[in-house]
């Protein structure tokens, strides 16, 4: 049996997506929020640590300018995982009534666009080597 409004999907059962349901997570809900919010700034904060410390550490370890390879690269990547998700995890997360078909799509869209974003490294790269005019960035 197949569902009506998409074609060639077959129809799951109620009780297949019992555990996507979020009632029971509206109980303690300030509790929760309060507890998140501390692990998110906990979690930002060593993120942020490392981050110094891997910095200081290339800086020290590299030559300016293998530094400066690095530096432009980090900006490049930071730049395009801006774009990688498309906003579907921000979107799934507000939503109360998503079905097993809506995650796969949503988890499919989302590996589609990181292998997407993969193939696409060759062109920045060809860019970058042209417009620095050096040779260490040709590859």
């Amino acid at each position: 049996m197949t569902s009506p409004t998409s074609p060639g999907v077959p129809e799951l059962p109620d009780d297949t997506n019992e555990h996507l349901r979020v009632q029971h997570l509206t109980g303690d809900l300030r509790g929760r929020s309060v507890r998140g919010a501390f692990s998110i700034l906990v979690f930002q904060t060593i993120q942020l640590a490392l981050g110094l410390v891997s910095t200081a550490t290339l800086a020290r370890l590299l030559a300016p300018s293998d530094f400066g390879l690095i530096a432009m690269a980090t900006a490049v990547s930071g730049f395009l995982s801006l774009f990688l998700e498309l906003g579907l995890g921000a979107a799934a997360v507000q939503r109360s009534d998503l079905s097993q078909s809506q995650i796969t799509r949503c988890s499919g869209s989302t590996l589609h666009s990181g292998s997407s974003s993969q193939r696409s490294w060759l062109l920045p790269r060809r860019w970058s080597s042209g417009s620095t005019r050096s040779p260490s960035c040709s590859a």
